[in-house]
């Protein structure tokens, strides 16, 4: 956002050729197989959301700015196809942006919003911009041990990372690491939710001692719920950091 111009993007990472068909506002992808497969149209995504934006200009009685939207594909191999040569300027590859945003600001030299409206509108923003709760096991069809289970090592990303006294060993590369465990507990949180107890991490991260395990969470210094059995401990805050 600029004073005289708001550009947003809406990233798309697929492969393959893909075709904008306008006539019945479809996005087609096209595989290396021959395989066809029809997926939401950015282009119908951007037109709500340039329809949000304005609400929330008009919300804010402030002059409502024009709003750049670009559709970003993400993979530089990615064929891009459509039958509206127009869109040539509003769908690109993400090497062209930073050419394509200076195009944009040289069109719109003129100041329309000052600076103290530009922070109102930031402010508002920011308190629409709520992450999304995402069920991964409905989305995608998972079972929970479809999970693979392990502490993954960060040198060669295999799960072989063994607990070996106060430190992280793997035993494919030999890495050491003494803070390997924390990322596994941040999967566990996203994918299971943020309540967490020594048996669930023991079976996650394959550890077999139970008082391992209470050190573990003891040093992570959570909030906890439950006397010294059936102890369950509050992930969230290693989310938040």
């Amino acid at each position: 956002m600029t004073p005289s111009v708001s550009i947003f993007l809406e990233i798309k990472n697929i492969s393959g050729t893909i075709f904008f068909e306008r006539k019945f506002k479809q996005f087609i992808r096209k595989t290396k197989e021959g395989v066809e497969e029809g997926f939401p149209d950015p282009l119908l995504q951007i037109e709500r959301q340039s329809a949000l934006l304005k609400k929330t200009f008009s919300k804010l009685s402030t002059p409502v700015m024009p709003l750049i939207p670009l559709v970003v594909i993400s993979n530089p191999n990615t064929v891009i196809k459509s039958n509206d040569s127009t869109l040539s300027n509003t769908i690109l590859h993400a090497a062209r942006v930073p050419f394509r945003i200076n195009e944009i600001l040289s069109s719109f030299p003129n100041e329309i919003l000052h600076l103290k409206d530009m922070n109102r509108v930031k402010r508002a923003l920011l308190k629409q911009n709520v992450p999304q709760a995402i069920d991964v096991f409905d989305r995608y069809s998972l079972k929970s041990n479809d999970i693979l289970k392990g502490v993954e090592c960060r040198q060669c990303g295999t799960f072989k990372m063994k607990k070996k006294n106060r430190r992280w060993r793997c035993d494919q590369c030999l890495y050491v690491d003494s803070i390997a465990y924390i990322e596994a507990l941040k999967d566990f949180a996203r994918l299971f939710g943020p309540s967490i107890t020594n048996r669930q991490l023991r079976e996650f991260c394959l550890i077999s001692s139970t008082s391992v395990a209470n050190k573990i969470l003891s040093s992570l210094n959570c909030p906890f719920t439950g006397g010294t059995k059936g102890r369950v401990y509050d992930l969230s805050r290693l989310l938040d950091g």
